[in-house]
């Protein structure tokens, strides 16, 4: 299936939903702060990059903000910063994906969500109602995310990274894995500990 621009799709999946989930994602994710503050975040960050080594910039980054890297088998996954947090539990986030999802599993998140592609980008495997579907997302790109939304990310630019930002709302959910050959959820905690 070839990529596509997501803007159509998440015009669809917003006209789709009920008044009380829309107006839930608005309050959760698209505070008014939130968005001065994503944009302020993506501008400076987009200058930066340009200007600095990607690990100079990482270093500098957990000097002030507290990070947390995930990694599986002792190969770095993702770095996120925390950059704010909000009173309703929701955070704004920023990430630098040191890789794609290993697993072919697709999986979800707990929170509603909204961000952008500050760097570089990626390739979204994601389920819709037609299947699952592939959408290219490059720097400027907008992202999406619903509690619902199951997906996996391969980088367009292995050896480059890709760095985003993520405002996400207060937790809705628990999340885990849907297997694409048996449509079967895996919450989180049994999915890795089948992998140890």
């Amino acid at each position: 299936m070839e990529a596509r621009d997501l803007w159509p799709e998440s015009a669809r999946v917003l006209d789709a939903l009920q008044p009380a989930e829309r107006e839930a994602l608005f309050q959760a994710a698209w505070s008014p702060y939130a968005s001065v503050s994503c944009a302020m975040l993506v501008l400076l960050l987009r200058l930066l990059i340009a200007v600095l080594p990607s690990l100079w910039l990482r270093r500098a980054l957990s000097w002030r903000f507290q990070a947390r890297t995930i990694d599986h088998a002792g190969s770095p996954y993702l770095t996120r910063w925390t950059i704010l947090d909000y009173r309703d539990g929701g955070h704004l986030y920023l990430h630098f994906f040191h890789r794609g999802d290993a697993d072919r599993e697709l999986h979800n998140h707990p929170w509603f969500a909204h961000g952008q592609i500050i760097a570089y980008g990626y390739r979204e495997e994601r389920l819709s109602p037609r299947g699952v579907e592939i959408y290219e997302y490059r720097a400027g790109s907008p992202t999406v995310l619903f509690p619902g939304t199951f997906h996996r990310v391969d980088l367009l630019y292995q050896a480059k990274g890709c760095w985003t930002t993520l405002s996400v709302g207060g937790r809705q959910q628990s999340w885990g894995f849907w297997d694409r050959d048996t449509g079967v959820f895996t919450p989180w905690r049994e999915f890795v500990a089948r992998k140890l």
